[in-house]
């Protein structure tokens, strides 16, 4: 059984998906997309629940919001590290 405790939903999804992935499994939900991630203000306004797709479609639309826990397909998924790297070459940072 995984359980995960944390300030908001988005931390103990990351923390159950890093517990699968070392037992050779993954979570086919939104939030284990590589292109997805909330923002600071989406991520504390709904608490950790929901997500962006990224990149945005275009400067001044709003990215589309998705809820992390909603299926995914198993070819739209990716591990945490994967995520994590997508999120900062989307910022404009490297993997430290």
């Amino acid at each position: 059984m995984w359980e995960a405790e944390g300030e908001d939903l988005l931390v103990c999804l990351v923390d159950v998906r890093q517990q699968l992935e070392a037992d050779g499994l993954n979570l086919c939900c939104q939030g284990a997309r590589p292109d997805v991630w909330p923002s600071g203000q989406l991520r504390q306004f709904t608490n950790g629940r929901f997500g962006y797709v990224l990149p945005s479609p275009s400067v001044g639309k709003t990215p589309e919001e998705v809820d992390l826990f909603a299926p995914a397909d198993v070819g739209e998924i990716g591990t945490v590290e994967e995520q994590r790297d997508a999120v900062l070459r989307f910022h404009g940072l490297r993997h430290l």
